[in-house]
């Protein structure tokens, strides 16, 4: 009696704990709203953050491929984001009247437009092998110089996906 009480009980037990076991599977699985970010286009995300007078990303050596840029503002102004593919110095580039000219310091890749404080903005870029630059471009009125030249920029390397 004892020996099939017990069989009994790690049967159960067994049982118990598969039961337990597909209910957080299924209950651990994302929505469909977290899934669909999660794979958006198979994308791999770097973070990036924006104060005064810096920039910040969570990884500066990323993999060619889909890349999504997800940019906060935690400075108390707008700023921007543009992604430029070059081979000149990230504190090189060429300002005139405060601001980057862009389209003379190499190839824009994508960016997002100046955004306000305590707002998070993305950006999907397919980054090809390369050095790049990512910089704020904006120039508030009543300054000479703008946020590039006040030393928000910041380079990373996209390396082959292999």
């Amino acid at each position: 009696m004892n020996h099939r009480y017990y069989q009994k009980r790690i049967r159960a037990a067994g049982f118990r704990a598969l039961l337990g076991f597909w209910v957080l599977l299924i209950g651990g699985l994302p929505s469909s709203a977290l899934a669909k970010d999660l794979a958006r286009e198979g994308s791999e995300t770097v973070q990036v953050q924006l104060t005064e007078w810096e920039i910040a990303m969570d990884q500066r050596v990323l993999k060619a491929g889909k890349l999504r840029f997800k940019a906060v503002n935690q400075g108390r102004i707008d700023h921007e984001m543009v992604v430029i593919q070059t081979g000149t110095p990230a504190h090189a580039f060429k300002v005139v009247a405060g601001k980057v000219v862009e389209d003379a310091v190499g190839k824009v890749m994508g960016e997002i437009e100046g955004f306000p404080p305590g707002q998070t903005k993305s950006l999907t870029l397919d980054l090809p092998e390369g050095t790049y630059v990512l910089f704020c471009n904006n120039l508030d009125q009543e300054d000479v110089q703008g946020h590039y030249q006040r030393g928000m920029r910041i380079a990373f390397e996209v390396m082959p996906s292999q």
